[in-house]
């Protein structure tokens, strides 16, 4: 994928479904961030009418990031171009297919806009951690004075057809 493509379309809002959880407030944060990375401006946000996420996805949101999305109206929707996270399908949150640049989801086999899908792999090639085992289970972390809840494999493998480690 050549994200520099998308610095036409500046700002993009990344977005995850319209009642917000977990999947999508960690993909559209991650997402966001790799396209700031690369020097394309970008936001990851919420729709102001499904922003009521439960204690059980806030805790374990905060337990991972600082999330602090844009938060968006209806009627904000059509001047802004988005990619879609955690799903492909306009109608679970912003309603507008013409408005949508690209989807990233990890459910395969769902094709509502397959033209506009993107497939990403990625590679680290870090030390990372010895017992990998050991690593995978929840709550593990390997700074144990500090507030880390040790849910990064958890997470990733939540939204995630294929983690090979």
């Amino acid at each position: 994928m050549d994200i520099l493509k998308y610095k036409k379309y500046e700002p993009i809002y990344f977005i995850g479904h319209s009642k917000i959880d977990i999947d999508s407030a960690v993909s559209s944060f991650l997402m966001c961030n790799i396209f700031n990375h690369f020097g394309v401006k970008s936001f990851y946000c919420v729709l102001k009418n499904g922003y009521d996420m439960d204690s059980y996805n806030t805790s374990m949101v905060n337990d991972c990031m600082n999330y602090n999305p844009v938060i968006l109206d209806e009627e904000d929707i059509d001047d802004k171009y988005f990619a879609l996270v955690d799903h492909n399908d306009p109608v679970q949150s912003i309603k507008n297919k013409d408005r949508v640049l690209f989807c990233v989801d990890h459910h395969i086999d769902s094709n509502v806009l397959e033209e506009k899908y993107i497939y990403i792999s990625i590679k680290d090639y870090g030390v990372g951690i010895a017992d990998i085992s050991k690593a995978k289970q929840p709550f593990f972390t390997s700074k144990p004075d500090s507030e880390r809840s040790g849910m990064g494999f958890t997470v990733m493998e939540s939204f995630m057809d294929k983690l090979t480690v």
